[in-house]
């Protein structure tokens, strides 16, 4: 059907009255259908994305909305000491049969090494060396496994010295892009989402919840992250649903593993099975771990799993703990090197929420209030945290 059948289909929608509206503000994650690049992509490119996400998620919209705009600016090429740009503007929303214009904003690209300025524009990362040489990595692995002398190492003349050329900005489809809307819009009734939706909590389910742990600790003891999912279904399914939901395990902390994540820390590139730091339920390391990156290693979404001894409605019950990974820093509290975590528990917990919910492998969620859950913790990092304290609880079909 034309978008312009589409888009009457929606005016007559909007005038019987059977419209939400959607406030100025609210965030959209959309995950690419094409591939963009300041150095290929031209101005007036189509660029295609589907809804993957709202916040807050009682938005309305419908996941999997598809979201089309255009190329509006690409520059990969200029001189030594600037940066690539691109810009993308999308402009209409169509689910079913309805098609509305929608004024949206590019206010992030989700683990992008990348930044974006208000305007929208994204701004490539500054020119670095070619590649660290074989001496020049041994010297980088070596004040990785000496932290104190990486801060008397000026690692800036090591690494972000004078570049003959500038990166360009490549994203492949699969790649998630946050929105702003920026002008207010009515969402016809007919666009609206019939998705699952928070359940009633249950006796049986609040007394499962009510005994579960409430923080992780580390291999000393200290208490680190918070709990706060809990999923139902066998470990095929869970390890399936993270799967295809574009996330992926992570390899065992070992010699091997840090060589491989300080190499990628330092050429600024993805370890997409990079390692997680240990962490304890119990005296138990957890039975899975995933995580979600794009390119590069100091931003990743990732969450460790624990397999509990009860069973839920006669399925495996998962406690799980997830975290999002906002940087690299050099930690003299810990004498050592670590990812800075972002402060809102809440938001990773809804990543998690939206990108299981997305592939249809979501039966029942609910969200359950734990009166003893801290609402603002330190993990054992020194990382300041915040969360309502809530559980989200997922059983998996």
């Amino acid at each position: 059907m034309p978008n312009l059948t589409k888009f009457v289909l929606a005016l007559a929608s909007l005038a019987a009255g059977n419209a939400a509206p959607i406030p100025a503000g609210t965030e959209l994650v959309i995950r690419l259908d094409d591939s963009v690049s300041s150095k290929h992509s031209q101005a007036g490119d189509h660029v295609c994305g589907v809804l993957v996400q709202s916040v807050p998620p009682n938005a309305g919209i419908p996941l999997g909305s598809v979201f089309e705009g255009t190329v509006t600016a690409a520059l990969g090429k200029g001189v030594h000491d600037s940066r690539a740009e691109l810009a993308i503007r999308f402009d209409s929303i169509t689910s079913g049969d309805f098609v509305l214009p929608i004024s949206t904003r590019i206010s992030g690209v989700d683990n992008a090494r990348e930044t974006v300025d208000d305007s929208g524009t994204i701004h490539g990362v500054r020119p670095m060396k070619s590649r660290p040489g074989k001496l020049e990595t041994a010297l980088m692995f070596a004040a990785y496994a000496h932290p104190v002398s990486l801060v008397s190492y000026n690692l800036a003349k090591l690494v972000f010295i004078k570049a003959r050329r500038r990166p360009s900005i490549n994203f492949e489809p699969g790649t998630e892009v946050r929105l702003e809307v920026e002008a207010p819009f009515d969402l016809p009734l007919a666009m609206q989402a019939d998705t699952v939706t928070a359940s009633s909590v249950y006796p049986s389910l609040r007394a499962l919840i009510a005994q579960q742990p409430l923080r992780t600790t580390t291999d000393k003891s200290e208490p680190s992250d918070l709990t706060n999912l809990l999923i139902t279904g066998n470990a095929e399914q869970v390890a399936n649903a993270f799967e295809d939901a574009g996330w992926n395990s992570a390899d065992p902390l070992c010699f091997i593993s840090k060589a491989k994540m300080f190499i990628a820390m330092i050429r600024r590139k993805a370890y997409a099975n990079g390692p997680v730091s240990p962490m304890l339920l119990g005296s138990r390391p957890p039975d899975m771990v995933f995580q979600k990156q794009l390119n590069t290693f100091a931003k990743r979404h990732h969450i460790r799993l624990w397999l509990m001894p009860e069973t839920f409605e006669g399925s495996q019950v998962w406690l799980a703990s997830a975290t999002h990974d906002i940087g690299i820093r050099f930690a003299p509290w810990v004498n050592t090197i670590n990812h800075k975590v972002d402060s809102d528990l809440d938001a990773e917990r809804e990543k998690v929420v939206a990108d299981l919910q997305f592939l249809g492998r979501v039966t029942n969620l609910a969200y359950v209030e734990r009166p003893r859950a801290p609402q603002s913790l330190e993990n054992a990092t020194g990382d300041h945290m915040v969360t309502d304290g809530q559980m989200a609880f997922l059983a998996l079909r």
